[in-house]
């Protein structure tokens, strides 16, 4: 007697269910989602940001886009399919050691004003939100 109404409870609170699922699904009212915007793509002179490799959540530096042609050559040898030529502005992670060691250069604080090869996937577009006034 007891597990028959037990599998009835059960079957009743799975038509409950059923149903609350159903009038949820034909409510008018959608989530409030908010819009992606997507960067444009990256062109010579845009301002990025240039992140860690070894942490890749972490910006290391702040600069320009030279050059996304894979023949530029930077440093005495061409940048290739996988970097970028950018131009470091501002030193954030001032330690941060360069992919490619050039000559004396050997961290990011070195090479300010200097152009580098960056890996792509770590180059991020530099995204300034205007204020509405």
């Amino acid at each position: 007697m007891l597990k028959s109404k037990i599998v009835e409870i059960k079957a009743e609170r799975a038509q409950q269910n059923r149903e609350k699922n159903r009038s949820n699904s034909d409510s008018t009212i959608s989530p409030v989602t908010s819009p992606v915007v997507e960067p444009p793509p990256l062109r010579v002179k845009s301002e990025v940001y240039l992140r860690s490799i070894h942490k890749p959540f972490d910006i290391v530096a702040r600069g320009w886009v030279l050059s996304l042609d894979p023949k530029e050559v930077v440093g005495g040898k061409e940048i290739g399919s996988r970097y970028y030529s950018v131009n470091p502005q501002v030193a954030i992670q001032k330690d941060e050691e360069l992919i490619r060691p050039y000559g004396h250069m050997d961290t990011i604080i070195e090479a300010i004003g200097t152009p580098i090869a960056w890996p792509r996937n770590f180059v991020e577009y530099l995204l300034i939100k205007k204020i509405a006034s």
